[in-house]
């Protein structure tokens, strides 16, 4: 950790303890009343072997007095990781794009993108029983629903999807719903998926 003098305009090493959230970057930070930072949201670097940079769902507090952090939250996750056999880009983006032209009447739209099934997009994560979806009006990456009280969380990136569960479904209904999901992948994009527990 290091902190900024701005009079000086040079760095300082601040040697830290206790369970740090490790490299952690457009997460929130905001000040609590006992002189503290609290650390939340954002996403982590864990390593190429261990999952690489994913969502953070937890909590951390760094303590301004003696520069001790402490873990406030163990959420208990599931990963799944879907990608393109071959490990060939996803093409779910053009097709998003493409999609969003027809839906909103801009002829024309994408003119490059094969033809696929519209509304199979529109359904690509939608579980098999009863959910709500969640709306983000921040034009993020993520799409979420949730499932007996547990959020799901799609992150599309260049050559993968997540999906993280943050909590416990029955695991004969997450098997269920992840290989329909990788089904759902392959029809739209016309190549085989497969689908990894991180």
């Amino acid at each position: 950790m290091f902190a900024y003098n701005i009079a000086a305009q040079r760095f300082r090493r601040i040697e830290t303890s206790g369970e740090a959230p490790g490299w952690i970057s457009r997460h929130e930070a905001r000040l609590d009343d006992r002189n503290g930072i609290i650390v939340q949201g954002g996403k982590i670097d864990h390593g190429p072997d261990h999952g690489g940079y994913l969502e953070n769902f937890d909590t951390w507090r760094l303590d301004l007095g003696d520069w001790s952090w402490e873990r406030l939250t163990y959420q208990t996750m599931g990963r799944w990781e879907f990608v393109r056999e071959g490990g060939e880009a996803c093409q779910l983006f053009p097709k998003r794009m493409a999609r969003m032209t027809q839906l909103v009447g801009i002829s024309g739209g994408l003119s490059d993108t094969p033809e696929f099934d519209g509304e199979l997009l529109d359904r690509l994560y939608d579980p098999p029983v009863p959910h709500e979806a969640v709306v983000d009006h921040d034009w993020s990456e993520r799409t979420r629903y949730v499932i007996e009280g547990v959020p799901l969380h799609f992150t599309e990136e260049m050559r993968s999807i997540l999906l993280t569960v943050v909590g416990e479904l029955p695991s004969a209904m997450m098997e269920a719903y992840v290989n329909e999901i990788r089904d759902r992948l392959t029809e739209l994009e016309g190549a085989p998926y497969v689908v990894t527990k991180r």
